[in-house]
């Protein structure tokens, strides 16, 4: 059963990300809007919705299961999404826009917001001897606030100089086809996260290292499958933009709603580690675009994995620590 799961769920989430991305691609240009912003945007939302709902229902009664929730979905996207991406895009690597482009600056602003977002959730942490520190409700609002200026940042620079073209869709199949594509996506990352556990749990792995990785993936797998689809598609804009809106929505929007219905969240001994972990691949997005200020045209694929090894690593780490050590498992 476990194996008929993993395989209905596997399916699914090949189709629904087909559809998403066609769909997302061809509201994109019928609206006259770059890869990148129906990726930060469209694919981003539709991707991350299932992290919100999650984390919401969990908020009153677990809210430290809500900030894992958000510090392991974004650990997931750019160590696990980013590197698949690139090694998916073999020699080629993945191009990246012109930074001089209005773009691009939002694309330097968001990946900023998301990496200030992360330092100052790691601030309010603290370690195992600030256990008292919290993430107030005022600060849950400042989040909420902070991801409404970087839609209005996107929406801006997209319509700066781009002339909305004619789509071979039509406008109402591409709303479905979009639409259909997300709601596949979370019915089927459902029964493949099923499966996966099912299968982990006949092979013992279901309170180890591996049942964490195979739960990871399983709440991931849209924006995975989304990603590597639009590399295929030769859409490395939707790439970038789907990776860094969904993790600018899992932060900003996901945490701080959790932190607002929470009535805020008191720390515990362990979320400053899952806070450094974010912040530290928070640097990473940063990176990608400051890299491209000094005038590289791409990011190569020789990187992808190193992030996938970080996410492993940082997995394991999440998995062994215990509130004796203060930060470095032995």
């Amino acid at each position: 059963m476990a194996l008929l799961n993993l395989a209905i769920g596997l399916g699914g989430l090949l189709l629904g990300s087909e559809f998403a991305v066609r769909g997302s691609m061809a509201l994109a240009r019928r609206w006259g809007w770059p890869d990148w912003l129906a990726g930060l945007l469209l694919l981003a939302l539709g991707t991350s919705l299932p992290e919100l709902f999650v984390s919401v229902a969990a908020a009153t009664e677990h809210p430290l299961t809500s900030l894992g929730n958000v510090f392991g979905s974004n650990a997931f996207n750019t160590g696990i999404v980013l590197g698949a991406a690139l090694l998916f895009s073999k020699k080629a690597g993945l191009p990246l826009p012109n930074h001089r482009t209005p773009g691009t600056r939002t694309m330097v602003w968001a990946s900023s917001l998301v990496f200030l977002s992360g330092f100052n959730m790691f601030h309010f942490g603290g370690g195992s001897e600030t256990k008292s520190l919290s993430l107030p409700i005022f600060a849950g609002i400042a989040l909420l606030m902070a991801y409404g200026w970087v839609l209005r940042c996107a929406l801006k620079s997209g319509d700066s100089g781009m002339k909305p073209a004619d789509s071979e869709k039509g406008l109402t199949l591409s709303i479905l086809l979009t639409l259909g594509g997300f709601l596949l996506l979370a019915v089927s990352s459902n029964w493949f996260l099923e499966g996966a556990l099912g299968l982990g749990k006949k092979l013992g792995w279901e309170d180890g290292f591996a049942g964490f990785l195979i739960a990871a993936v399983g709440t991931s797998a849209p924006e995975l499958f989304t990603c590597i689809r639009a590399v295929r598609q030769g859409s490395s804009g939707a790439v970038y933009g789907n990776i860094l809106g969904s993790n600018a929505f899992n932060l900003l929007i996901v945490g701080g709603a959790s932190t607002v219905v929470a009535g805020g969240i008191q720390f515990s001994g362990d979320t400053q580690l899952q806070a450094t972990i974010n912040l530290l691949l928070s640097l990473v997005l940063f990176w990608i675009w400051a890299f491209r200020g000094l005038g590289r045209s791409k990011i190569s694929h020789y990187l992808g994995l190193p992030l996938i090894l970080a996410y492993l690593l940082s997995a394991w780490w999440v998995q062994a620590w215990e509130p004796s050590w203060s930060w470095w498992p032995s």
